[in-house]
């Protein structure tokens, strides 16, 4: 049922965090499990998140079955699955599809280089990219230069959207001394002329955006 907010009423309770169920499927024998590995097999993110929150135990065989479902990888120790486009699609369609990656746990600090794609084509199907914004990207991303190292927090300030940025910072995300990301050349050999590169912190970033309410 999801109830995460019952359950450590239950446990005051002298309930048995990780009292053994059992689950029986016709012609096999009953199969023991725990809270914890229901709640993976059920995919129930918020029920996996709270019950690890509250102390259960995993076991092997839980972890297993965790590391075998995308929604619970992260969350015991397994290799992210969320990329570049997971981050865009959740940033530019409202405050539940960034809840749901930041329920998984996935990783605040991967970085991401942005892709040679066009911004429409890119951004134009999510509701939060309207005109504005798209024609504000691509005046960014008209010198030829490429960012590279993205973290989700920068991605809230390149998209624009200052309730995920405050999001990102409640979840624990440093935003004061966040990782730089970086502007390089797209051209393997700089032109003479131009820098090698320079780092840019979430204030320049802003900045090198246009992006005033985020400065803000």
């Amino acid at each position: 049922t999801e109830s995460t907010d019952a359950m450590a009423g239950l446990l005051r309770c002298e309930c048995e965090l990780d009292t053994i169920a059992q689950q029986t499927k016709p012609g096999e024998a009953p199969e023991p499990l725990t809270a914890l590995r229901l709640a993976v097999r059920l995919r129930r993110v918020l029920c996996v998140t709270r019950l690890l929150d509250l102390g259960a135990a995993i076991d092997v065989e839980t972890r297993q079955e965790a590391l075998q479902n995308e929604a619970t990888r992260e969350m015991f120790g397994g290799a992210s699955t969320v990329g570049l486009e997971d981050w865009l699609a959740a940033l530019l369609t409202g405050e539940p599809g960034v809840q749901r990656l930041l329920d998984r746990r996935t990783d605040l600090s991967r970085s991401f280089n942005w892709p040679k794609t066009s911004i429409a084509d890119l951004l134009g199907r999510y509701r939060l990219a309207g005109p504005d914004l798209i024609r504000r990207l691509e005046i960014t991303m008209e010198l030829p230069t490429v960012f590279l190292g993205l973290r989700p927090v920068h991605l809230a300030c390149l998209l624009q959207q200052p309730w995920a940025l405050e999001m990102l910072l409640d979840a624990g995300t440093p935003v004061k001394e966040a990782v730089p990301c970086r502007e390089e050349p797209a051209q393997a050999v700089p032109q003479e002329g131009l820098p090698a590169g320079v780092e840019l912190d979430l204030l320049a970033l802003s900045t090198r955006a246009g992006s005033l309410h985020m400065l803000e």
